[in-house]
């Protein structure tokens, strides 16, 4: 061997001894700690909403387009603003009386809020549609929607019905119907306000005169 070579040292770790890592900065731990707060704080913030934004009923009314109805002054009309249906049903509880608002009203038309119910095997025709005249002839009993009232959804037997009279001639434009309720029983169950749009106009104007 040449002995004015440079000799190599070579250092093996000993048998089951431990490397030591290298410590970790307190700014990383901090970056960790601040990324974990922001994703719980996003998680709480979109379980908040859903549970106090509740859409059994929102959405657009129909289908979007403008709809406008034809009416005398003092003429009912009702439609609904949930379909029956069956399915998995669960008891709605109403916080309040639902809110409404006209684009337009100098027709000094009035709105309410009625749940419709229908007997077990009865007959509603144009249940699900359009109707005047007094709702009573197509639902077996109405109830109207305040604090504390209840109803199942979906169901074939129950639904919300909107019922509008006009007070003289001009127009009515209806704009949005606001909900406040509960959607179950649980005590995580939905419950909050519910806003349904519409694109809705009654037309009123009196009656030709006959001589």
């Amino acid at each position: 061997m040449d002995q004015g070579a440079a000799s190599e040292t070579v250092s093996l770790d000993a048998p089951g001894a431990k490397r030591q890592q290298a410590p970790v900065h307190p700014w990383v731990k901090v970056l960790a700690l601040m990324v974990l707060i922001a994703v719980l704080v996003g998680v709480g913030f979109r379980a908040h909403d859903w549970w106090t934004h509740p859409t059994l009923f929102g959405g657009t009314y129909g289908d979007g387009d403008s709809s406008s109805v034809a009416t005398d002054p003092g003429t009912t009309w009702s439609f609904p603003l949930s379909k029956p249906h069956g399915g998995h049903a669960d008891t709605v509880t109403f916080r309040a009386t639902p809110e409404h608002r006209w684009r337009v009203n100098t027709a000094a038309a009035t709105l309410t809020v009625e749940i419709c119910h229908i007997e077990v095997d009865s007959y509603a025709p144009g249940q699900i549609d359009f109707n005047n005249g007094p709702p009573e002839r197509y639902c077996s009993s109405l109830k109207p929607v305040r604090d504390g009232a209840t109803f199942r959804y979906p169901s074939p037997h129950e639904y919300l019905l909107a019922v509008v009279q006009a007070a003289r001639s001009g127009r009515a434009t209806l704009n949005t119907i606001t909900y406040n309720y509960q959607a179950g029983t649980h005590p995580w169950s939905q419950r909050g306000l519910d806003t349904q749009n519409f694109h809705l106009t009654f037309k009123v104007s009196d009656p030709p005169t006959t001589s």
